[in-house]
């Protein structure tokens, strides 16, 4: 079987790597496979999808292909899929369905950056800044910058009392708190048109019913 076969899908072309190929032989057959499809195909932009079904291309090898890709200036490679997933990623994703439970305190100058949700317990001075990828309750003393969604995440949100927090912010949102604070509204969210917006702790079903259900089960 050749180490590298060209196949046909339905969004594209696509260069299947035998995963059991030694990469080097990998390599002598991609620039033979190019070299006579280059001839083959005189006119036009050309791009692939790279499978690599069990192997997990390491970046130094992901660069060694795009040099032989860089003797074929119409052809380029339009993405990377793998049937397995790096450790890291892994537990990247993990991390991010992780609820944290922080206490003590994060003094003036310091910032905390998690990946998930973060159940806060602490003190938070002015100055300070809890960061979270995912939602923040707050049920310790917050008097810095409580942010959610820190990645971007616009369906985060901040539950708790935040009457000495300098500001919330979801996502790319900020809002000053002490223009805003409601004690009957303790859930701050980005509604339909990515505004900030407050609610009651009833209200989160309605919002968020996913979340509403995990602060259930805490």
């Amino acid at each position: 079987m050749d180490s590298v076969v060209l196949k046909g899908r339905n969004d594209g072309l696509a260069l299947q790597l035998q995963d059991t190929a030694d990469f080097e032989q990998i390599m002598r057959t991609l620039k033979t496979l190019l070299g006579k499809l280059y001839e083959e195909t005189p006119t036009g932009d050309v791009s692939y999808r790279l499978e690599t079904g069990n192997r997990l291309l390491t970046e130094e090898q992901l660069a060694d292909i795009q040099k032989i890709f860089a003797d074929f200036p119409r052809f380029s490679i339009n993405g990377v899929v793998s049937a397995v997933i790096d450790k890291t990623v892994v537990n990247e994703m993990i991390a991010a369905k992780t609820t944290h439970r922080i206490g003590g305190v994060i003094r003036s100058g310091q910032t905390i950056d998690l990946m998930g949700d973060v159940l806060f317990l602490g003190d938070l001075h002015s100055g300070a800044t809890l960061c979270a990828s995912g939602n923040i309750f707050v049920m310790g003393q917050v008097g810095g910058v409580v942010q959610a969604g820190s990645q971007g995440d616009a369906r985060a949100v901040v539950v708790g009392d935040l009457k000495g927090a300098g500001q919330i912010r979801i996502a790319d949102v900020v809002e000053i708190v002490a223009d805003h604070y409601d004690p009957d509204r303790p859930v701050a969210y980005l509604n339909e048109l990515h505004t900030m917006t407050h609610a009651g702790l009833a209200d989160l079903a309605s919002i968020r019913p996913r979340l509403f259900k995990q602060m259930e089960a805490m």
